[in-house]
């Protein structure tokens, strides 16, 4: 080989790395500058996704109700008829009868229906005071327990919200402790019992607390003495006034004095709470085709109202 040729040569070879070189670092430090521009652009990129996933979980409307229900659509332990005899029941139960024999209403004679009865324990009570009495309920189990224990006392399973109960015939009195609170639609079952009765309606019931005719709705446990199908209601004493007075109940009266039980001992602060202080918030309401001459009943109806002048 030539040597001036190889010289030659080596020098373009010297030249091209030399030049391949000052080109690399350009062209590294063009892509290096892309890549970073690419990465700030998938930051931003990642970082508007996180924004409209969260956007998207921020419903356009106040929801507090989830995909599943809040309780097991099974019966839950120690959710069998023995619910109805646990002390906290019996207690409750105890200031109930106390309170409604203070009342000094005329039962003695009547014919009475017990909605949502239980196992009887109310119903026995209203059968010693001398009263012809019918128990409904709607769970089977409820109604067995009751043949069980009160032998002497009517009973039938029926559901007040699904079944006809016109096919009952007519009462003077309607007993409702207990149940309405455990119903998805409290007004439909007020007037339904409404119209089988003649006399006066006895209702002891959860409420929510606010001065506005509202209902709160509240999920609830497959318990035998719970809702039928895990959905109950809160209504509140201005929704049941109105309900009543809807239903053809012309009078409305709370008692002057409640039961002796702590669910019944509150004070009113209009929040819309059916709890409070670890207590259930309970009131008891009178509702009569007639007036009622009682000092244990006060109206609950405006004071400016006609009838109440």
């Amino acid at each position: 080989m030539h040597p001036t040729r190889t010289k030659k040569g080596s020098a373009r070879i010297f030249k091209f790395f030399k030049n391949s070189s000052n080109n690399s670092e350009r062209l590294f430090g063009w892509w290096w500058r892309r890549l970073r521009r690419l990465k700030s652009k998938a930051d931003e990129t990642i970082l508007n996704i996180e924004q409209d996933q969260a956007a998207a979980e921020k419903l356009p409307y106040p929801i507090s109700i989830s995909r599943k229900p809040t309780y097991s659509t099974t019966v839950p332990p120690g959710g069998g008829v023995e619910n109805f005899d646990t002390p906290e029941a019996s207690n409750l139960n105890r200031a109930r009868l106390e309170h409604l024999y203070s009342l000094g209403l005329s039962l003695q004679g009547k014919r009475v229906l017990d909605a949502g009865c239980g196992v009887g324990h109310l119903g026995h009570f209203l059968q010693q005071q001398g009263c012809n009495v019918l128990c409904i309920d709607a769970r089977i189990q409820n109604i067995a327990r009751l043949n069980e224990l009160y032998p002497g006392l009517r009973a039938m399973v029926m559901d007040l919200e699904k079944d006809d109960v016109q096919e009952l015939g007519r009462f003077d009195i309607v007993f409702a402790y207990g149940v309405l609170y455990h119903l998805e639609n409290p007004f439909q079952a007020l007037r339904r019992l409404a119209a089988i009765c003649d006399e006066s309606l006895l209702l002891e019931t959860m409420v929510a607390d606010h001065f506005l005719p509202l209902v709160r709705f509240a999920e609830e446990t497959l318990a035998y003495s719970q809702a039928l199908r895990n959905v109950g209601s809160r209504p509140t004493p201005s929704f049941l006034v109105l309900a009543l007075r809807s239903a053809g109940f012309e009078y409305v009266y709370a008692p002057r004095t409640p039961p002796d039980h702590p669910d019944f001992l509150f004070t009113w602060k209009n929040d819309l709470s059916d709890s409070r202080d670890g207590h259930l918030l309970r009131c008891i309401f009178v509702a009569s085709r007639h007036p009622l001459e009682t000092p244990t009943l006060v109206s609950l109806f405006s004071k400016s109202d006609p009838e109440n002048s």
